[in-house]
């Protein structure tokens, strides 16, 4: 199944082995965003008019939108501890607009938002439910 994760650039190594876990089980990841940490990081110093007018702004926003467009469900790394989140509660925003499938893992704020979101205790939790969602998929093509 074609996955996009939603998560935050401080949960770079917590995002990366659920990457792992999902790509050893065969599944694809449309959209490795984390991998683009430096320039993240350069962004940082730039005040919002010159952030936002970075074609790279522009060009992250249309390639997280198109993973999110062409994805079968976004799985949604977070904290082992409650905090907001920016970028992907925008990303989940989109997903559910898209009515894709949201799964998390770890805690994130109470927000009437999240409602739902499919949240998951682990890892094998999220494979499972995947699992599951793929063999309604198939069921619906046949």
């Amino acid at each position: 199944m074609k996955i996009y994760i939603a998560s935050s650039f401080s949960l770079r190594e917590k995002v990366e082995h659920v990457c792992g876990v999902l790509e050893d089980a065969g599944h694809e990841i449309l959209v490795k965003w984390w991998t683009r940490f430096k320039l993240k990081q350069k962004f940082k110093v730039l005040e919002p008019d010159d952030f936002y007018a970075e074609p790279e702004c522009e060009y992250a926003f249309n390639r997280d939108l198109q993973g999110i467009r062409d994805c079968g469900a976004v799985v949604f790394v977070a904290s082992d501890e409650m905090r907001p989140y920016c970028g992907a509660s925008v990303e989940i925003g989109m997903a559910f607009a898209l009515d894709k499938p949201v799964y998390s893992i770890g805690i994130f704020q109470n927000s009437a938002m999240y409602l739902k979101i499919i949240q998951c205790n682990s890892i094998n939790e999220i494979m499972l439910q995947l699992s599951t969602l793929s063999m309604t998929s198939e069921e619906k093509e046949c």
